[in-house]
């Protein structure tokens, strides 16, 4: 679920002006991984191409892509940047540390990540009373959880359809014996 984390730390930076929703981010073939879980090389290839910020924000969110994660991470700084927006948040018990295609390339690496569900419910309870990003990116933010298309069989399987459910899901790879490291859903009811 850190995409959540990623995507506050890109709306922090277009709230300070450092980046624009309708800027184009170039994007280098060799940034797209083919063996990871992406709609958005299944949509646009492994090309040199461009595309909005807020579509990049988009793929990752809604979508879960690991590419535009890693992409997005790149043009911010790092997990480390996303570690240190959440530290001067002062919520505690999170740390970023590695990115997608470093998390493919060995099993082990993916347990850098971690955050308790305390420290998640904090940041979700943050976002929820605007204590970080301006209204235009809460909103932007709001409505790509409220339309996350992963994860329908997790909380918005447990909550009548009538409600709003503003989330964002994890799910890891498999490693060689079948076995999922993850499968997370954090969210708004």
């Amino acid at each position: 679920v850190f995409k959540f984390h990623v995507a506050a730390k890109v709306l922090d930076q277009v709230d300070k002006g450092y980046l624009k929703l309708d800027q184009q981010v170039a994007i280098t073939a060799d940034e797209i991984l083919k063996d990871t879980y992406s709609p958005l090389r299944k949509e646009h290839g492994s090309k040199d191409m461009s595309m909005r910020l807020d579509s990049l924000i988009y793929y990752m969110v809604s979508e879960s892509d690991n590419n535009a994660c890693d992409i997005l991470l790149r043009r911010i700084g790092g997990p480390t940047a996303v570690n240190t927006f959440f530290e001067e948040l002062k919520i505690p018990a999170t740390t970023i540390a590695v990115n997608e295609e470093e998390m493919h390339q060995d099993w082990e690496t993916q347990f850098k990540n971690t955050a308790t569900p305390l420290a998640l419910a904090e940041a979700l309870k943050m976002f929820y009373l605007r204590i970080f990003l301006s209204g235009d990116s809460h909103n932007f933010l709001w409505g790509l959880m409220t339309h996350t298309a992963t994860g329908k069989n997790r909380i918005k399987a447990g909550v009548p359809k009538e409600w709003q459910v503003v989330h964002k899901t994890g799910t890891s790879d498999r490693n060689n014996d079948g076995v999922s490291a993850a499968t997370n859903d954090i969210g708004i009811v």
